[in-house]
């Protein structure tokens, strides 16, 4: 529950740092420098989202409510079954998710290691490797580093 906390509140900071980002050039308008108010109310932003993890986990430890009976029930009634619908991170998967990793598994057994005699063939270039400094190769007349070798 935390990690989701933690991912939805981060998700609206992000959005909410971008929609910033967007508007913050309009200060320029009143005099002020963008760079400074940027700075100032992405600050008052990431104390807002502090503040709002805070509260949300807050409500969510106030408004838990435990089923102990119910959970202790399930679980040690049938202890085979219950480590036979968990998956490797203790999470319940269901029927269709455990046929298709049988499947899976399967597969990979009749698979077995690839065969031994096949060689991989070695990449060779066509043409050789135009240098820096050298005319570009599309007919320009220019040098390569100022043509078609720019790094944008």
């Amino acid at each position: 529950m935390l990690l989701q906390i933690y991912d939805s509140t981060w998700k609206d900071h992000l959005y909410a740092m971008d929609q910033l980002r967007e508007t913050i050039g309009l200060q320029g308008y009143a005099q002020k420098d963008p760079r400074i108010e940027f700075k100032h109310r992405g600050s008052l932003l990431f104390q807002e989202f502090m503040k709002g993890i805070r509260d949300r986990v807050t409500d969510m430890i106030f408004k838990v409510r435990l089923q102990q009976a119910f959970v202790m029930k399930n679980v040690y009634t049938n202890p085979v079954e219950s480590y036979q619908r968990q998956n490797s991170y203790g999470v319940a998967t269901s029927a269709a998710a455990q046929e298709a990793r049988a499947e899976r598994a399967a597969l990979a057994e009749n698979a077995g290691p690839p065969p031994e005699d096949v060689k991989i063939a070695t990449i060779v270039n066509e043409k050789p490797k135009v240098g820096r400094n050298d005319p570009c190769p599309c007919g320009s007349g220019k040098k390569y580093k100022q043509c078609c070798g720019t790094v944008a």
